[in-house]
């Protein structure tokens, strides 16, 4: 995909051209498109601007999830998670026909914004980490399932100036990648996390010192997948999964890009493989 200097790849969905994309904003807001309105076009274009889509967003609400559904149908969920670690759970049914103006899914305190979400099926293991290198591990039925107009519940206990960076359902073999903002990472075996409680602060992911810097993003990696960074001054690197060391969790990780001295690294994403898919990016 084309994009402007400044700008980046940052989510991407396999969808079928009859899915739903739904699409969840900063504000706890969801809408949805289908996916045969997106523009069919060569991967060399930049695609065509949400405000175009007639989806009647707020001017200041930026997308923070894409998601496809094929349909509504059966126990499933959407599992969301705010900056500030709280957590919730709707069915999936309650989001079947949503108008242009959209629904509001999570009441989003104030100094709070929604980051992630995801469909579950109730019975996964959520691993959630933050900033300053804490982590949990929990199973999806350690909370239940609430309104669309409810706030939510504690995911994690973060410490003052803490904040949580990502969400992933993951599986007992999965693979975690931690990057921080001075170009480091590391891939760590989830049995390093053992599953603990709810509302805890977690166990260490990563040692934070000046060295390596803020944790920017966790990733579940698996073979074959490519990871996006991106730094505050626009640089742009394209690294594979499979070439970062594996390491315990304690550890700060090796370098994977060289960032100047003043800029960091501010966003960083997979790229999982969509050969023969069609894809829904923002």
């Amino acid at each position: 995909m084309k994009t402007k200097e400044e700008d980046f790849l940052d989510l991407m969905e396999v969808a079928s051209t009859l899915s739903d994309i739904l699409i969840f904003t900063q504000k706890g807001r969801v809408y949805c498109l289908k996916a045969y309105e997106l523009p069919d076009l060569p991967p060399s274009t930049k695609g065509k601007a949400m405000a175009q889509f007639d989806l009647q967003m707020d001017p200041d609400e930026k997308i923070a999830e894409l998601r496809a559904v094929d349909n509504y149908e059966g126990d499933r969920y959407v599992t969301i998670l705010s900056r500030k670690g709280v957590i919730k759970k709707v069915a999936l049914s309650s989001l079947a026909n949503i108008r242009r103006s959209g629904l509001r899914i999570m009441n989003v305190r104030e100094g709070d914004e929604l980051i992630t979400a995801h469909i579950t099926d109730g019975k996964q293991n959520i691993f959630i980490g933050t900033a300053y290198g804490r982590a949990i591990c929990f199973p999806e039925d350690a909370f239940r399932v609430m309104g669309r107009a409810a706030t939510g519940v504690r995911a994690i206990r973060l410490k003052e100036n803490d904040y949580v960076v990502g969400m992933k359902i993951v599986g007992p073999i999965d693979l975690i990648l931690t990057i921080t903002e001075n170009g480091f990472g590391r891939r760590t075996p989830l049995e390093e996390y053992r599953i603990q409680g709810r509302r805890g602060s977690g166990l260490i992911n990563m040692k934070i010192k000046p060295r390596n810097g803020l944790i920017v993003a966790v990733e579940r990696v698996n073979p074959g997948d490519e990871i996006m960074m991106l730094t505050q001054s626009g640089m742009m690197i394209r690294y594979s999964a499979d070439g970062v060391r594996i390491a315990s969790r304690k550890s700060i990780g090796v370098r994977l890009m060289d960032v100047e001295e003043g800029d960091k690294i501010v966003a960083a994403a997979k790229l999982p493989s969509t050969e023969s898919q069609e894809v829904a990016s923002s």
